[in-house]
């Protein structure tokens, strides 16, 4: 089938309950995308220069990092979040969804990444750290106005895998619960939640992972009703070697997985993608044609591929990476057009 004709046809499809019986060539989520210049990580030159590409591809920016740039700066908002903020300023048709995460995570490994200069304790028991981990996104809410914000990225990763822990996720969760009311109180526009890792959520990837995992959908009721936006990252290539693999329900059954509560609450995700060295560009095309039709009846607000450009060349790419839309070096993947003609058809949310 023509990318065209699909695209349309997943558009129309993907109008909420509300829109006209004729059909409406309108999308009803946002677009996004990862900020990643050519030749990570970059210049000035091929920032700007990836600025100047946004407004192609998306009219939402991803802006996720550790929730601090050194121990020394805790309670300071991130630098890249500080560029995209400002980046705004100039190309102000787009929204901002940013990420905060107390993790690190290489190789494997999960490290959190708590300690302050005042308090060395590296978990949810630093109080110190919490106050500063609130100080930054009560920043990042009232000064700059934010859209969304996650107060924890793949938080369930933390509960899942070996070198995380149960009881400081738990402690993680009341943390969350406080400082939800405290920021709505101040910011009662801002969609705050945190994000799921998809496939490690259904128990999937266990060779990805190097470690067993079991489906952990009850994380969810733990949060109390206090997620505006139900948030997933997804990467099915942990799971399945081809596109074509991926199971008819992958994505439609996520409803069957989310708390009663949650059923109706608008879903977002903030990270897709497929790996165009696993196999090959065509991969990734048929990958973000699967993902659309699985989505079409989904409640979106968003979705957001996961970088612009490769993080390195192909040859030092390890197998699993290559996931942007634009190699390294900055050429377009086949996969950039079909993202460019999806921004293209004009968004209105019923």
């Amino acid at each position: 089938m023509n990318r065209k004709v699909l695209i349309g046809i997943c558009i129309v499809a993907m109008c909420i309950a509300g829109c006209a019986e004729e059909p409406s060539e309108t999308r009803s989520f946002l677009v996004g995308i990862g900020p990643i210049p050519r030749q990570f990580p970059g210049t000035e030159e091929t920032w700007l220069e990836m600025f100047d590409m946004i407004p192609e591809v998306a009219d939402l920016v991803l802006a996720q990092s550790t929730w601090r740039d050194s121990k020394e700066e805790s309670g300071v908002v991130p630098e890249i979040m500080r560029l995209v903020h400002g980046q705004k300023r100039k190309y102000g048709n787009y929204k901002i969804s940013y990420g905060l995460s107390f993790m690190v995570q290489d190789m494997g490994t999960l490290t959190n990444a708590l300690d302050t200069e005042q308090n060395p304790t590296n978990d949810w028991t630093n109080q110190d750290a919490q106050e500063k981990y609130k100080q930054t996104a009560l920043t990042i809410c009232k000064e700059y106005k934010a859209d969304y914000l996650a107060l924890a990225i793949e938080v369930n990763t933390y509960y899942q895998h070996p070198q995380g822990s149960k009881e400081d996720f738990e402690r993680f969760v009341q943390f969350y619960i406080e400082t939800y009311d405290e920021l709505k109180k101040e910011c009662p526009d801002t969609k705050i939640f945190v994000t799921f890792q998809l496939e490690e959520l259904k128990g999937l990837g266990d060779q990805s992972w190097g470690h067993n995992v079991e489906p952990a959908w009850e994380l969810l009721e733990m949060f109390d009703g206090k997620l505006d936006v139900i948030a997933f990252t997804t990467y099915p290539f942990l799971e399945y070697d081809f596109p074509e693999d991926i199971p008819d329900d992958y994505y439609t059954s996520i409803i069957d997985g989310l708390p009663e509560q949650y059923k109706t609450t608008e879903i977002a995700f903030t990270e897709i993608g497929w790996s165009s060295q696993r196999l090959d560009e065509d991969a990734q095309v048929t990958f973000l044609e699967t993902f659309l039709e699985q989505t079409k009846n989904l409640n979106l607000a968003y979705v957001v591929w996961v970088f612009m450009h490769d993080l390195s060349p192909e040859s030092m790419e390890p197998p699993g990476f290559g996931v942007a839309l634009r190699k390294y070096t900055g050429e377009p993947k086949k996969v950039w057009y079909l993202w460019k003609e999806l921004k293209e058809i004009p968004y209105r949310k019923s």
